[in-house]
């Protein structure tokens, strides 16, 4: 409890006491932008407070008043404990119409306590067909599942190399999934994954991948080689 005898409010500290929170349920909402996220509460989880209306910010200062004034008088202010919340890292949003992740930063700052240690997001079943660069900054994300959308180029596997944490995403579903030696390229340019497609890698998976890299390394020289000669 606070000085003036008002409960005390909770740091991210005690809402951290306890486990992770469930994931910020969205899925199956008929979601066509990141913004229509705002619009909705999560079918499950516990989301960043909305910001509060002007009214409710003025009877929140009367009723903090009234308890300073009873203190002074020498009232006794019964005790609240802190409340605490579950905070949720985790974020599902699959079997929506997304067809991009546009403004997809903004809306994790306003549905999540800490958006820096978002860890776990469910894209799937969306109309998807680029992975937003943005996803490099979430360092702690090691899961993602990006499974039966329409991500047509492996390139924008390559967006994902940064996240040094990621242990498991999915891409089957994907037109990718149907390119030569997609597996291998995929191990390849995600090194650290522990599953790919919920199929655990194995040593021989990782030894397939990185031969097939450095086979593509020395195509990809002699080309640049052959093409300066000519």
């Amino acid at each position: 409890m606070s000085q003036d005898g008002s409960p005390k409010r909770a740091t991210i500290t005690d809402m951290m006491r306890n486990a992770q929170g469930q994931p910020l349920d969205y899925s199956f909402m008929e979601l066509k932008t990141m913004a229509e996220v705002l619009e909705e509460e999560p079918f499950a989880g516990h989301r960043k407070p909305r910001a509060q209306p002007e009214v409710e910010v003025v009877e929140e200062v009367k009723e903090k008043d009234a308890k300073e004034k009873d203190a002074e008088k020498g009232a006794k202010v019964p005790e609240k404990a802190a409340p605490v919340v579950q905070i949720s890292n985790a974020v599902r949003l699959s079997n929506n119409l997304l067809e991009n992740l546009n403004g997809f930063n903004h809306v994790m700052k306003e549905i999540l306590y800490q958006p820096s240690m978002l860890a776990w997001i469910d894209l799937s079943h969306n109309l998807l067909t680029e992975i937003p660069k943005g996803f490099a900054k979430y360092e702690h994300l090691n899961v993602i599942y990006l499974h039966a959308n329409n991500i047509q180029k492996i390139k924008e596997v390559e967006k994902l190399s940064g996240l040094k944490k990621l242990r498991s995403i999915t891409l089957h579903g994907n037109p990718i999934e149907t390119q030569k030696f997609y597996r291998l390229t995929v191990i390849g340019i995600l090194p650290n994954l522990r599953s790919l497609d919920f199929s655990v890698l194995t040593v021989l998976d990782r030894e397939r991948a990185m031969m097939h890299k450095e086979t593509q390394e020395k195509r990809r020289a002699a080309a640049l080689e052959r093409a300066r000669d000519a």
